[in-house]
């Protein structure tokens, strides 16, 4: 899915995955549930025994995300701790050559000629 992408436009679809989940109204209105939807999609990949590092720092971050946004707070409790979150989930998908929200080529290339 990334084959022939510059590192820039990987950066620039990273940024705007986690810009969208967590600084925007989206973060407000889904969260905590959607995020820990990526969360375990992202753990799911994460089969072997080699990856067991990689899900044990995942879910290690992201307890730290469920204090902030399960606690008293505004509407964006957590926002940050969630933004350290997604940048190892889209690491993952990216891994298994595969995008939070797109399921194919065309639609991730669409999406840069768009921004």
């Amino acid at each position: 899915m990334y084959e022939n992408l510059t590192e820039a436009q990987i950066n620039d679809l990273k940024e705007s995955y986690i810009a969208n989940e967590c600084h925007s109204d989206e973060y407000r209105e889904t969260q905590p549930f959607k995020g820990v939807r990526h969360i375990a999609s992202a753990i799911e990949m994460l089969e072997n025994d080699a990856d067991a590092r990689k899900a044990a720092e995942l879910l290690n971050i992201a307890s730290n995300w469920c204090l902030e946004v399960t606690g008293d707070g505004d509407g964006y409790a957590g926002a940050d701790s969630l933004e350290k979150v997604l940048e190892k989930v889209f690491d993952v998908f990216k891994e298994h050559e595969e995008h939070p929200y797109f399921d194919d080529r065309e639609e991730l290339l669409e999406f840069l000629e768009d921004t």
